[in-house]
């Protein structure tokens, strides 16, 4: 049965494609540990991300199926799985559980986020005046969602999912998730919509603001973190938010993946350590510089560790080795990427030597470094001193751990800053190497988004450069020093 179109379309698919997958993740974070008294924009936020991630294989298996039940089946499968796991985790506790401690009234810090949540649902009302129909949010994303939905249609293969690729879209190759989301949304209105189907997407911006609002207030008084929610908010991601791009949830994933690990490392709570792996599953499946960027937040975290470790003596025990499993969540989301894309011949055009003279990406970027490098670099430091990207905020996290250095050195900082210097190093390696003839135009297209991907993070480390709050227990000390004087001096 076929939803009637206009405004009970729109309240059906935000019913259907946001909150019943939000009801699945919450179901889903609470049976892994995490509490609603730990913070409620954070829980919805985890709990957004969390459903919308487990769903996209249950939505491509109905698809792989050729829709063997209705559309409405995801919906009731979404709603009955999350009221069931939140009803076992509530039964499971005892009153030995962990109860959290009584978290103080934060008001201000809740009205600035409405204020912020209200712009973006304001620009959000003007978007969707306008179907899904233009630039990548209509070429790729979307494109790629209807093509999936219509041949599952299909009751025999007689049209192959290649063929529909490459007719219908370009950048086949791209991950699943964004166009899965959609497909659900599609499926729960039993047709392929046009203006709705950005919904369940301009969601992840709700679920960014909500989780970047509780990881600023963690760090800083309520004025400074407010003060950066609006600056963030106002940015690119302002309009960006609102399309149909995979960019503010590669955004979102990104961020979620470092306030997990930062609520691990502070709480040594192993719930927080899975939910990051979990984001970073997300990141994989968002867009294919979420790889990318899991290798730079790897590499960060290790680096950092190892600087850390040397700087200030061993630290405190860290993850069990059972942990590590989690793990497996981004390399198998990794891994499914590959095969999908292999079984179907799909091929990123970075990666394809046909698209450059048969040299790959990383011999273009050795060959070309001399020739675009400085272009590149010029059009980056453009860019981080700009209002409207939010780059200038980008560079005053950069500066302010410079700055700060000692207490950058002994703090989850140090993380964030190798992360974000690493993330726009590589991105810019990318855009030298990229196989386009016109550079000038690759990088006005889609260097500012690059900038948006590690914001969130950038910004987080800004407020815990410029708030009061320290939530780290101080290093360990070396021998014949006391741990005392090596915490006043790092302060």
């Amino acid at each position: 049965m076929e939803v009637p179109e206009g405004l009970i379309s729109y309240l059906w698919v935000v019913l259907c494609a946001v909150l019943a997958p939000g009801l699945l993740g919450a179901g889903i974070v609470r049976v892994l540990g995490l509490r609603w008294d730990q913070g409620r924009r954070a829980f919805l936020a985890w709990s957004y991300l969390t459903g919308q991630f487990a769903m996209a294989p249950v939505t491509f298996g109905w698809l792989f199926l050729h829709k063997p039940l209705p559309g409405w089946s995801l919906v009731a499968f979404a709603l009955v799985v999350g009221a069931v796991l939140l009803l076992w985790a509530r039964a499971r506790e005892t009153q030995s559980a962990q109860v959290s401690a009584p978290r103080k009234a934060d008001g201000p810090m809740v009205l600035v986020t409405c204020v912020c949540l209200a712009l973006l649902f304001d620009n959000g009302l003007v978007a969707n005046l306008e179907p899904v129909s233009q630039a990548d949010e209509a070429d790729i994303w979307a494109a790629k969602a209807k093509v999936l939905y219509s041949v599952s249609s299909l009751a025999n293969d007689s049209l192959d999912l290649q063929v529909a690729t490459a007719y219908h879209l370009r950048h086949a190759d791209y991950p699943l998730l964004n166009p899965l989301v959609q497909v659900l949304s599609f499926a729960s209105a039993d047709r392929v919509l046009f203006f709705e189907n950005r919904v369940p997407i301009q969601a992840f911006g709700v679920a960014l603001l909500l989780l970047l609002s509780a990881s600023l207030r963690r760090y800083c008084r309520w004025p400074v973190a407010g003060l950066l929610l609006l600056a963030f908010t106002g940015t690119s991601f302002l309009y960006t938010a609102v399309s149909a791009y995979a960019d503010v949830m590669l955004a979102l994933a990104v961020f979620a993946a470092f306030d997990g690990w930062a609520r691990w490392r502070e709480t040594h709570d192993v719930t927080h350590w899975r939910l990051a792996c979990i984001a970073l599953g997300v990141a994989v499946a968002s867009k294919n510089e979420g790889i990318m960027l899991a290798l730079v937040f790897g590499l960060a975290l290790a680096l950092g560790w190892v600087l850390q470790r040397w700087f200030s003596g061993p630290l405190r025990p860290g993850l069990q080795w059972r942990a590590c499993f989690w793990l497996l969540v981004p390399l198998v989301t990794i891994w499914l990427g590959v095969e999908i894309n292999g079984y179907y011949g799909l091929v990123n055009d970075l990666h394809d030597p046909a698209k450059a003279g048969g040299q790959g990406l990383f011999e273009r970027v050795a060959t070309r470094m001399s020739d675009r490098g400085s272009s590149v670099l010029a059009f980056y430091g453009d860019l981080l001193i700009t209002m409207r990207t939010g780059g200038w905020l980008l560079s005053m996290f950069l500066l302010s751990a410079l700055l700060f250095w000692r207490r950058t050195l002994a703090s989850l900082s140090l993380q964030m800053w190798l992360f974000v210097c690493g993330a726009i190093a590589a991105y810019m390696l990318v855009f030298v190497g990229t196989h386009f003839d016109d550079l000038l135009w690759h990088l006005s297209t889609a260097a500012e988004r690059t900038l948006l991907h590690v914001l969130p993070v950038a910004v987080v480390g800004l407020g815990f450069h410029l708030g009061e709050t320290q939530v780290l227990a101080p290093p360990q000390s070396p021998v014949g020093v006391s741990n005392d004087e090596i915490w006043q001096t790092l302060q």
